[in-house]
Formats: structure tokens, C-alpha cells, sequence
């Protein structure tokens, strides 16, 4: 509905004086008519130094301050251009919500059906007058303030973002729709060879099986004992220093029934230290979360922070939510991070130093996940124990080899363009970033380490756990099952090794997790028996030795990330709990086989880990990034 320019006082200031003295240095003209509307002069000349400084308009800088409010300045600005200062509005088909945030304006058509070129307050003022004094430009101007003109975007594409978003990717490169056919009569066939094997040489059948089916085990193993070896000591990510030489950022942070760890996200993602002017962050909410969504606009958030309401649709994934908030993106970069994360305050000045020194073909920096209430049970502990070994030893080390990276859940860091040409998530994936990280490397992208810690809460109760691992090995299965669709349409993406690579660690994922223990136990009671190195017979002598290099070769890579990484994080409280890593593998086990049950029962149903649960999270290292190793 249309309306006149009310204005809003600017009540901080008092008014001033009709004639500035000639010796003050004029202001840049997108604020300069503040002047009449009582804003203090001093507070615009620090807004235009501040965007000099860093590289902004002096409009982005006044609204990011605080100084003036967003529907205030709306309110002077369509004043000050004798335009209407309207909330909603109609945008005309085929305008796209990205192309019109960038260009801050749009033709729209108010109620009633006017014309009108509609401009963003909060956007760049001199790209919509110059297309507001076009000729032939049809309609008169009207003016919407940032937020609003960011509503009147959303109500319009609502249903076609709703659509795209579970739909960014080809089906066949998509979990939606499990085994194809040629997959499900490949198993059929080795199903029935087994059969077949097992009946006509049953003690050969079931000496050898298993030692294929440690195949990928082993390669996995290897792999991780070659990170280990090239990963060593990795200096802490160093941050950009100059505000002017950083890029935009956009912030994602999904959230789904999260009333109780939102003061806690909102509080650590306005701890950030970066150019208010040149961040923007997106509280990702459901539409079926009626309760986090009235406490996000409940709080009085800061200028950078904005609720983001994904519209309604299937599936209910954290990766469908992603694809939904894409469109409004803004920022070069963008990371996401979860509702309990709790990130190095520098670290999105290290993630624009990085990408700025790496060559083009980095399109994303893995920042390393740390439990922060490892305090809270054994759990806990073992938790932290896995997720330091993971990020700091082995997923740095396969950096540095420039291996396929599957990405983890929260704090990757990616080139926006790169990411929208990539599809980004696949939104039927519950574990939409190993996927991710695959279909990086098959376009020839890269994944980098990026040594800053983001802190996380584990989950400290079993039931808890064994859901949140379910979901993640439910979605390594799907990751498999998709990618496993053209093989050699794979191999001569990814190239032989990368290829190799990313087999090993997928299906060592996989199979080591349901068959890992269970190959262990095999290997010990066969160490055991009077027949153990006998070589009674040539099968015999092979069983024994792949026993002797699998179990060493498992032992290791079981226990050699744990110690690196327990001594580069400082933490020899944790040394002890490596011992128990074998009962943790058993409980990844139970984890495994659920998640096949669910991958049948249920592929694309989400189990939500609750947070803010913790009774012992500790106060991050006020370390600027990473740890000191």
C-alpha cells in the first residue's frame, strides 16, 4: 500500500544550525541532504570517512553505525526525492533477487497497478536514479527502506525460490531419488556371485570376502597415515588487517527450533571482528518454527543482522534452507556456520586473506571444528578426541596433498559465484557438505585448510549422539550412491588419483564404520587360534598375512591422528580417552547400521541434534585464530 514520505525524527541529534561555516568539507551527496533532517553534521562526515576508509558509501556506513535507522533514512530520502514511502509493492515478472539487491531498485507496480521504479534505501542510490532518469523510463520513483524492499523481494519469489530450492542440481546428481537401475542390478549380481561362491567354496568364500571388503578400509587407512606424515605443525591463519582490501561477507546461519542457543549465536556472530558495512548476516528461519522465529524479532539485532524466513517446502533439510537464502546473498563470500557455533572473531578477516593470496581454483577454506564442553561426559571427550584428530591432522594433511576434502557441516567458507555455479547444496542429502566437497573436486576445485577454530557443543547423551551420527552416515551412503551413478564420468573429472582418493574415503567411511570393528574382532580371534601363521594351506598364509597388515594398518590409523592432534591442541587431559577410541568405533558401528535401516525407511528424513544443552561449555582461547601448535 502506497503512503506519503512520513518522516521520522532523528532524535539523537539536535537540530542544527540553518548555515554550516564554509570551512567544513562537504559530504558525499547520497547523506548530504541529512543535513535538513537534524542529523549532526559530525556523524555524516564520519560516515563518508569511514567509507572512504573502508571502501563503502557513506550510506552503508551511516545505517551500519546505527546513527540512523533504516526506515528513518527511507523516510528522508523519499522526502528529500518527493517520491511515496511504501511497504509492499508488486515487482513486475521476471525480476531477480539478487540482480535487484546488487542494483538497489525495481519496477513494480503499487497497489491499485501504478508503475513504479521502487528503490532501495538501503542500497546503491546511484544506479536507481540514473534508471529513474532513463528515457523512456516508465512510472515514477517510490522508496522502500532496506528491510522492506527485502520483504516486497521475498513475498514475490517466495514460491519459485521454494521450488528451486530443492531442485538446484540435475536429478542424477542428486540424492532425491536413491539407486538407479543400473546401481541396484550391479548389487543384485554381486549378491547373487556371493550366493553362488559361498555354496560352492564356503571356507574360501568367507576367508576372502571380508579381506575384500577391507579394500577401501585399508586405503582409507593409508590415506589417513599420509595426512598424518604431511600435515605436521600449520601456522594459525593470519587476518587482513585493512579494512579497504576486505570483500564483502555474507554470513548463513540456519536454525531450527533454536530459541535456547540464539542470545549465544546472535552474541558470537555480532562478536565478529569485521567491517560492519561490508557484512551481512542472515539468520536462516523455517516457516514451521513459529517459536524461534518470534524470538529472533523479538531481539533488537544489529544493523548487519537480519531474519531470513525460508519458505515452506520439501524436504525440511538445513541444505534447502541454503539454497532458499541464496538468492539473497550479497556478499563475495560467504560461510556458514550452525546455531551452537561460536567462531574465532578474526575469522572471516583469515578466510579474505586466504582466498585473496590463493589462486583461482580454491573455491572453499574448511576453518577447524573444536568441541568446546568436552567437559560434560566421556562422550564429550571422545567427541572432541575425533573431531581434533578430523580437522586438525587429517582433513589439513589432505589439504596440503590437494586431495578431494568432503567438507564439514559448519564453517566452510566458499566464493559466492563459484557456489552458485556449482548449484550449491544438494538440498536431499543429509549430509549435504561430504557431497559438497566431492562435487568440488569434480569440477576441478579445490577445498583448502583454514586454521581458525570455530567452537562446537557435542551432543553428551548416547541416544543423542547415535542420531546425529546416523544422519551423517545416512548421508555419506547417499553421497556414494549418487556419485557411484557415472564412474567414469568421475575419473575423467576428477583424474586417477583424486579419483582413487575419493573412493578410499568415501567407502572407507562407510564400510569402516559398519565392518571396522567387526574386521578388528575377526583379526584378534584369528591371531588367537593354534592355526594363526601355521600356513597350512596357501589361503591359509594370504589370511594371515592381510590380517597382520590390516589390523597394524588399523591400529595406526585408529590411533595415530588422536595422539598428533591431542599434543598440537595442548590437551593432554584428553590423552588418556584415546584408549577408549575402540568402544567409540562400536558406537559408530550401531550408528552405521541405523543408518542403513534409515536409508531405506526414511533417506531424506532430517534428525535435528538439539543444543544448548551443554552444563560445561568453556570460553574460547582468546587466541586471534587456530590453535598454537
Amino acid at each position: 500500500m502506497a503512503a506519503g514520505p512520513a518522516v521520522i525524527p532523528y532524535a539523537p541529534a539536535p537540530p542544527l544550525a540553518p548555515a554550516l561555516p564554509p570551512t567544513l568539507p562537504p559530504l558525499p551527496p547520497e547523506i548530504a541532504f541529512l543535513q535538513g533532517e537534524g542529523v549532526r553534521y559530525g556523524d555524516m562526515f564520519r560516515a563518508g570517512a569511514r567509507g572512504r576508509q573502508v571502501g563503502a558509501t557513506a550510506t552503508r556506513c551511516l545505517l551500519a553505525s546505527g546513527l540512523v535507522s533504516g526506515s528513518a533514512y527511507a523516510a528522508f530520502l523519499a522526502r528529500r526525492l518527493g517520491a511515496p514511502l511504501v511497504r509492499s509493492a508488486t515487482p513486475e515478472g521476471g525480476a531477480g533477487v539478487n540482480m535487484a539487491l546488487r542494483q538497489g531498485w525495481l519496477r513494480a507496480h503499487l497497489e491499485g497497478g501504478a508503475p513504479v521504479l521502487l528503490i532501495d534505501a538501503g542500497g546503491p542510490l546511484a544506479p536507481a536514479l540514473a534508471a529513474a532518469g532513463r528515457k523512456g523510463a516508465r512510472g515514477a520513483m517510490a522508496v522502500a527502506s532496506e528491510a522492506d524492499f527485502r520483504a516486497i523481494l521475498w513475498a514475490a519469489a517466495a514460491p519459485a525460490i521454494s521450488r528451486a530450492a530443492s531442485a538446484t542440481l540435475p536429478v542424477a546428481e542428486s540424492a532425491r531419488t536413491g539407486l538407479d537401475r543400473r546401481q541396484s542390478i550391479v548389487l543384485a549380481a554381486l549378491a547373487l556371485v556371493f550366493v553362488a561362491a559361498l555354496a560352492a567354496a564356503p571356507m574360501a568364500t568367507l576367508t576372502y570376502a571380508p579381506l575384500m571388503l577391507a579394500i577401501p578400509f585399508f586405503a582409507a587407512a593409508i590415506l589417513n597415515v599420509a595426512a598424518c606424515i604431511q600435515g605436521g605443525a600449520t601456522p594459525p591463519a593470519a587476518p587482513e588487517t585493512k579494512d579497504a582490501a576486505l570483500p564483502t561477507y555474507t554470513v548463513l546461519a540456519p536454525l531450527y527450533r533454536e530459541t535456547a542457543v540464539l542470545p549465544s549465536l546472535v552474541a558470537a556472530l555480532d562478536g565478529l571482528d569485521y567491517p560492519r558495512e561490508k557484512l551481512q548476516i542472515l539468520l536462516l528461519l523455517e516457516e514451521g518454527d513459529p517459536e524461534t522465529i518470534a524470538a529472533a524479532r523479538a531481539m533488537a539485532l544489529p544493523p548487519q543482522i537480519s531474519v531470513y524466513v525460508a519458505p515452506a517446502g520439501k524436504p525440511g533439510t538445513k541444505p534447502r534452507a541454503l539454497n532458499a537464502a541464496m538468492p539473497f546473498v550479497t556478499g563475495e563470500l560467504v560461510v556458514v556456520y550452525d546455531a551452537e557455533d561460536r567462531p574465532d572473531s578474526q575469522q572471516l578477516r583469515c578466510a579474505a586473506r586466504a582466498f585473496a593470496r590463493a589462486g583461482p581454483k580454491v573455491a572453499c577454506l574448511q576453518a577447524r571444528l573444536a568441541i568446546d564442553n568436552s567437559a560434560d561426559s566421556w562422550l564429550t571427550r571422545l567427541f572432541a578426541i575425533e573431531y581434533a584428530a578430523l580437522f586438525d591432522v587429517t582433513k589439513a594433511g589432505a589439504a596440503q596433498l590437494w586431495l578431494p576434502i568432503p567438507l564439514g557441516g559448519t564453517s566452510n567458507h566458499f566464493r559466492t559465484a563459484l557456489l552458485r555455479d556449482l548449484g550449491g547444496w544438494d538440498a536431499w542429502n543429509v549430509t549435504e557438505d561430504a557431497d559438497l566437497g566431492l562435487r568440488l573436486a569434480q569440477r576441478g576445485l579445490v577445498v583448502d585448510d583454514l586454521n581458525s577454530t570455530t567452537w562446537e557443543e557435542a551432543p553428551a547423551e548416547i541416544g543423542l549422539w547415535i542420531k546425529q551420527r546416523t544422519r551423517w552416515l545416512k548421508g555419506w551412503m547417499q553421497t556414494i550412491i549418487t556419485h557411484s551413478r557415472a564412474p567414469l564420468a568421475g575419473l575423467r573429472a576428477m583424474g586417477p588419483v583424486n579419483f582413487a582418493a575419493a573412493v578410499a574415503i568415501s567407502a572407507g567411511v562407510v564400510i569402516g564404520s559398519m565392518f571396522g570393528p567387526f574386521l578388528m574382532m575377526a583379526a584378534v580371534w584369528r591371531m588367537f587360534t593354534p592355526a594363526f601363521l601355521a600356513g597350512a594351506t596357501l589361503t591359509d598364509a594370504i589370511a594371515d598375512a592381510c590380517v597382520l597388515v590390516l589390523g597394524a594398518a588399523g591400529v595406526i590409523s585408529l590411533f595415530l591422528p588422536p595422539v598428533m592432534a591431542v599434543r598440537a591442541r595442548r590437551r593432554p587431559d584428553l590423552a588418556p580417552w584415546i584408549l577408549l577410541l575402540p568402544l567409540y568405533q562400536l558406537l559408530i558401528a550401531v550408528a552405521a547400521w541405523n543408518a542403513a535401516r534409515e536409508l531405506v525407511i526414511a533417506p531424506h528424513r532430517w534428525n535435528k541434534t538439539p543444543h544448548g544443552l551443554s552444563r560445561n561449555r568453556q570460553a574460547p582461547p582468546s587466541a586471534s585464530s587456530g590453535q598454537k601448535q
